[in-house]
């Protein structure tokens, strides 16, 4: 039952303080009857119907709804109250335009929670009782003023509520329409309480049970009040009512059991899908208003691209080159020392300061004296380097000291060959496959790559050349004139690697056994000698043209079996095993260590042979000189940098721990820090368009706000909370910034291809622009949520608007 007892109305105006709309109204209902209100414009009936309605809010007084006063109802109260009980219908119908009247219809009971079959159900059901099956589908500017009254009351009565309010329902019908809905009305009014405000007094004698005439916001006459004992009965049952609601209650211990109805609401899928309607609904505004929000996120993933592709191009290009592509350790370390260490003419180092501004001299200090670190390249750490690098890397090099002893026929001369054109390949065969091509083999060969322990190839340049100083180095003849030398003439060119038992002669030198190398009177003889073994040339190689890196440089390439053929056999040999016993005299010479018979460095003093150096030189200590780690990629190499660091924290202060070079990672580490900055400034540029098109945004949604304000009013009047209403506005907005992050996207992709070819065209690289896919997922979030943060201040504004004066405006 609904009762008003003694509702004021007063709005302020400016020019007449305040106006009284509605005096002391006291009222009853009937739970199903059919009321008219009658009355001159300005009287206040459609005052009293809003606030019966919930659509606003009284002054004084109480409005009590089945006998429960509404002074402590909140927001959320009044909103189900209008969703679960009242049924609006109106002059102008007000149905929102993008949405099919079947949607019309369900959208108050999506707001109630009910499921979508249900609520499908129920709608083409409203829908077909009012005479409009087979209408379903149609959008409400395809239907007649009548149709569209019909389509109102449905929406009306579909979610079943006890009060149909409707205001001025006939006023945009002709005669026969209005006697139609006039019918639908009367034929509700049976089981629902029907309250409907009118200025055609004869509809209203007609089809109304009950009239209500209102003059300056009082009631002057009613033709039908509820007597006290009708009123007295009605409160009767209402209290049976609620006395049987908490009988049906148990105990807290056996479970509660409420009867209470459940709050409507809008979920963010049915906001979305609200706002998906009405963007595409208006196509060339949502487009238009797309790429605008696009520019700024078009800028980013352009220079993102750019970026990212260029470091990746720098990272890339550092790991395709053999020249930087690598991790070296080298067993000696030279460092040359802070000056502070050396002293000088001041005395103590201690007492020197740097960067003095008050100076009269200079101290001069010897930079001849390096300080020599010789690291641990034991068993323990290259077995823990191997364990952690497999799988990580292509290949890791160990380079050894010793000296590989060579000798070649030419015709009937033997020749000494230099060793330093020879290089010991990658064992990882494969690579050096897939970046060599075979240009001639003995056909014996598989591959045409060196894996065996006497196979060797000789490498080219890319234009088939080798120079004049290898070829004498290898003792390969050539004619004077530089003409081609023929394949034939190389295959199966033979080399004797010399051990040092064949290298090496002991010669008597007064109280001590010196060890004599080959020279040119005995080479024949070493040749000869059985402790040796022979290699031949088996092909030649010259680096593929799209090679990923260079791995062989210019002369022979001979397999890792080989040195470890070498050192198994030089590591027992006499000479070896003799200055290994002598730590004084280097027994190949005859001369005292640490006398300056050793090279030195141009312009660096002389450094000198020490006894370590010429055991590593003759086979006896098999610790590497260097090694070469080569990673298979940025991300592994990063792993291995961190396994060597892991590494020299366990062993900290030691000896154990090792010093090493990342070549690839300086080059990048300087190159990338230069992209950054371009890329974080032309960034801070993008983002001021960014700025800009946000508040552009957010004035097209306030703008979007003032145009669907009576859509405001009808979500509200249905029940839609002022959260549900700023939720809509606020999906709109997401779902702008997601279109705009699209077409950002698909816009960079074109202009990365335009990109690319300009760069292919110009400097022969065609990978530069590349936007990832987690960038691009990025980017069109980026906009979702800068759109959103722009529409908060819009949507905040939609959902205070109330819903009596939204429902005004036109």
């Amino acid at each position: 039952m609904l009762q008003l007892k003694n509702i004021t109305k007063t709005y302020a105006e400016k020019s007449d303080g305040e106006v009284a709309a509605l005096k002391g109204i006291s009222l009853a209902f009937r739970p199903s009857e059919f009321v008219s209100i009658l009355g001159p414009s300005g009287c206040g009936k459609t005052t009293l119907l809003n606030i019966i309605g919930g659509l606003d809010r009284y002054s004084d007084g109480d409005l009590l709804i089945n006998g429960v006063s509404t002074k402590t109802y909140r927001d959320k109260d009044w909103d189900t109250y209008r969703n679960h009980s009242i049924g609006f219908v109106f002059q102008s119908y007000n149905l929102i335009p993008h949405l099919t009247i079947l949607e019309n219809v369900e959208l108050s009971m999506t707001l109630g929670g009910v499921p979508k079959a249900d609520r499908r159900k129920r709608a083409k059901e409203a829908l077909i009782r009012v005479g409009l099956k087979e209408k379903l589908n149609k959008k409400p500017n395809q239907l007649s003023g009548g149709q569209m009254q019909r389509v109102s009351i449905a929406r009306a009565i579909v979610n079943n509520p006890a009060i149909i309010l409707a205001d001025e329902p006939t006023g945009a019908l002709d005669s026969e329409t209005s006697i139609t809905v006039m019918e639908l009305l009367k034929e509700i009014s049976e089981t629902k309480l029907v309250i409907m405000v009118t200025h055609n007094p004869d509809l209203a004698e007609k089809y109304s049970d009950r009239i209500i005439r209102m003059l300056d916001g009082e009631v002057t006459e009613d033709t039908s009040p509820l007597s006290d004992d009708e009123l007295a009965g009605e409160e009767a049952l209402l209290q049976a009512k609620a006395k049987a609601k908490s009988e049906r209650e148990t105990d807290a211990e056996n479970g509660v059991v409420k009867y209470k109805k459940k709050h409507s609401s809008m979920s963010f899928r049915t906001a979305l899908a609200l706002s998906a309607k009405n963007l595409l609904s208006k196509k060339r505004r949502t487009a238009i208003t797309s790429i605008a929000a696009s520019i700024g996120i078009i800028g980013i993933a352009v220079i993102l691209s750019v970026s990212t592709g260029l470091q990746s191009y720098i990272d890339q290009t550092m790991l395709n080159s053999a020249s930087f592509n690598y991790i070296s350790i080298s067993a000696t370390v030279s460092q040359i020392p802070d000056i502070g260490s050396q002293g000088g003419a001041g005395g103590d180092a201690e007492g020197l300061e740097e960067y003095p501004e008050n100076t009269t001299g200079i101290y001069p200090y010897e930079v001849e004296k390096l300080e020599q670190k010789k690291q641990k390249l034991d068993k323990e750490f290259i077995d823990y380097l191997e364990n952690k690098c497999d799988g990580l890397v292509i290949d890791i090099a160990y380079s050894y000291s010793v000296d590989l002893n060579i000798i070649t026929k030419s015709g009937d001369k033997y020749i000494s060959v230099n060793s330093s054109n020879w290089n010991e390949a990658l064992s990882n065969a494969e690579y050096l496959q897939n970046s060599y091509t075979v240009l001639a083999s003995d056909g014996v060969t598989e591959t045409g790559i060196p894996t065996a322990i006497n196979e060797v190839a000789l490498v080219v340049d890319k234009y088939n050349r080798l120079s004049t100083s290898t070829l004498d180095a290898l003792g390969i003849a050539y004619d004077k004139t530089l003409s081609q030398i023929d394949y034939t003439e190389l295959i199966g060119k033979e080399f004797r690697i010399v051990f040092n038992d064949g290298w090496y002669t002991p010669v008597q030198s007064g109280d001590i056994t010196l060890y004599q190398p080959a020279n040119s009177a005995n080479y024949q003889a070493a040749y000869e000698n059985e402790n040796g073994m022979t290699v031949k040339i088996v092909s030649v190689l010259r680096e593929r043209e799209d090679a990923a890196a260079s791995w062989l440089s210019e002369g022979i390439a001979y397999s890792p079996a080989l040195t470890e053929q070498v050192l198994a056999a030089n590591k027992t040999s006499a000479v070896a095993s003799a200055q290994a016993e002598n730590t004084e005299i280097d027994v190949t010479t005859g001369k005292a260590f640490g006398d300056g018979s050793g090279t030195g460095f141009p312009g660096m003093g002389t450094q000198t042979l020490t006894y370590e150096t010429a055991l590593e030189t003759l086979g006896y200590t098999q610790t590497p000189s260097s090694i070469l780690i080569y990673p298979t990629d940025v991300d592994n190499r990063e792993l291995i940098i961190g396994y060597l660091d892991a590494w020299n924290e366990v062993n900290e202060g030691t000896d154990a721990a090792i010093d090493y070079m990342d070549m690839s990672s300086t080059m990048t580490s300087m190159l990338g820090s230069v992209v950054k900055i371009v890329t974080y400034v032309l960034v801070a540029f993008s983002v001021t368009s960014l700025i800009i098109s946000s508040i552009m945004i957010a004035i097209i949604i306030y703008a979007s706000v003032i145009e669907r304000t009576k859509e405001i009013g009808v979500l509200r009047s249905i029940g839609a909370r002022k959260k549900d209403i700023g939720r809509v506005f606020k999906a709109e907005a997401v779902l702008l910034g997601v279109v705009s992050g699209l077409i950002a996207i698909l816009t960079t992709l074109v202009i990365n291809v335009v990109i690319n070819a300009i760069l292919a065209s110009l400097v022969g690289v065609s990978t530069i622009a590349s936007l990832s896919a987690l960038t691009a997922i990025g980017l069109i979030a980026l906009s979702a949520i800068l759109l959103l943060i722009a529409s908060l201040i819009p949507a905040r504004m939609a959902a205070k608007k109330e819903p009596a004066v939204a429902l005004r405006t036109e």
